[in-house]
């Protein structure tokens, strides 16, 4: 399959050379925590995300090295709305144990703030639904550094 190929900005090939210098790494993860009140239409959710990712190319850029050994960026095709939220399901644990709820949830959240994106084959941006009750979710944003920055976190968790 041929992916088309996009040019890759001055600090995306940055981010790329720092990879292959670190290794994977978390350190350019930008990670939001969004509340969420009342009960989340998932589908709705995971049609709107795959929809702002089919938007944005920066979040369906890869990077991998060319034949010369620099950078080549090349565009992943949309994701499938299905399934593109990860969901865990605490709220039975937050009905028999509050305190072991939030360990857990601060465990998931520190999980995914340190899993780090594979740049040659991840899109830059992946979400995680920590449902709580019925009434009350987390959803974790994470982008990788490449594909935006403070202000464009802020502007999607909004």
């Amino acid at each position: 399959m041929n992916l088309p190929i996009v040019t890759l900005s001055y600090g995306q090939e940055r981010l790329w050379t720092l990879d292959r210098v670190d290794g994977n790494s978390a350190a350019y993860n930008l990670l939001s925590n969004i509340q969420i009140n009342g009960c989340p239409d998932i589908p709705s959710l995971e049609k709107a995300l795959v929809a702002i990712i089919t938007r944005h190319e920066s979040l369906r850029t890869v990077m991998n090295e060319s034949v010369e050994g620099t950078a080549v960026g090349t565009l992943l095709p949309p994701p499938l709305a299905e399934h593109f939220i990860a969901v865990t399901d605490l709220s039975r644990l937050t009905l028999r144990d509050h305190t072991a709820c939030e360990i857990q949830l601060d465990q998931l959240i520190q999980a995914e703030a340190a899993k780090p994106f594979n740049l040659g084959q991840d899109y830059s941006l992946r979400a995680q639904l920590i449902l709580l009750s019925q009434d009350h979710s987390v959803l974790l944003l994470t982008m990788h550094h490449q594909a935006g920055d403070g202000p464009s976190r802020n502007v999607l968790a909004q």
